[in-house]
């Protein structure tokens, strides 16, 4: 990355936090109905003992991943836009770079709750996924319009990436 101006943006961590609750809590009690209807162990348990193992699970596993999970992808996964183009990462966190000249499509993408634009490049099959719940860290948001001339869909991507104050 070179040294000229640039703008850094980092995930609002509520929204991962939200996601990954709702997985984990979905997920684990999928885990623990399975293994009631399944495992010899709870072969002689009732209803009231596998909906308390389930909300045990729930209490005590779900706040604890998802405050990991948020705190790991607002701290690890930033988004640089500088005046060459934007730099990210791909959806499974390999750094990817696009040029403001190459960006070719933009696509809306959603997990869950969590609401992404993803920018593709001509010459590259590996997106950017942009996140549309981020906030402002370091450098100047208003700067983007002038470093794209050539990109036609700008107002998109000013969608993408709000103009908050920093938190």
């Amino acid at each position: 990355m070179s040294t000229q101006a640039s703008c850094t943006f980092k995930m609002e961590p509520a929204p991962v936090f939200l996601f990954a609750y709702i997985s984990a809590c979905v997920l684990c009690s999928a885990l623990v109905a399975g293994l009631a209807l399944t495992s010899p162990a709870f072969s002689g348990a009732k209803l009231p003992v596998v909906l308390e193992t389930i909300g045990y699970v729930i209490v005590f596993f779900g706040p604890p991943y998802a405050a990991l999970s948020a705190l790991v992808m607002a701290h690890y996964f930033k988004y640089t836009a500088t005046a060459d183009g934007i730099h990210g990462q791909s959806l499974l966190g390999r750094p990817t770079f696009v040029p403001w000249t190459e960006i070719a499509e933009m696509r809306p993408a959603r997990i869950g709750n969590l609401e992404f634009v993803r920018l593709m490049s001509a010459h590259s099959a590996r997106p950017v996924w942009l996140p549309t719940f981020v906030r402002h860290a370091a450098g100047t948001p208003g700067e983007t319009e002038h470093w794209a001339p050539q990109f036609q869909n700008l107002q998109s991507l000013s969608l993408a990436i709000p103009r908050r104050a920093s938190s």
